[in-house]
């Protein structure tokens, strides 16, 4: 997120559904930006079910192996 707002707004979205958030400041070449991550979890099921909890709250997202 550019808007670091908008980027909170998210955050606390997905801790109301549950889901353990936090939030990373990065500097790409457009400019800082602030990326709300959910994890880390124990399998690819468990994100996918984060991702469901997620998902019935507003919040886009992807499953990303790091």
């Amino acid at each position: 997120f550019a808007n670091s707002g908008s980027a909170r707004a998210q955050a606390d979205k997905a801790r109301k559904a549950g889901v353990r958030v936090y939030t990373e400041t990065v500097q790409p070449a457009q400019g800082e930006r602030t990326r709300v991550r959910v994890g880390p979890f124990a399998s690819r099921e468990a994100a996918a079910q984060a991702r469901a909890k997620l998902k019935s709250v507003g919040v886009e997202s992807a499953v990303v192996p790091l």
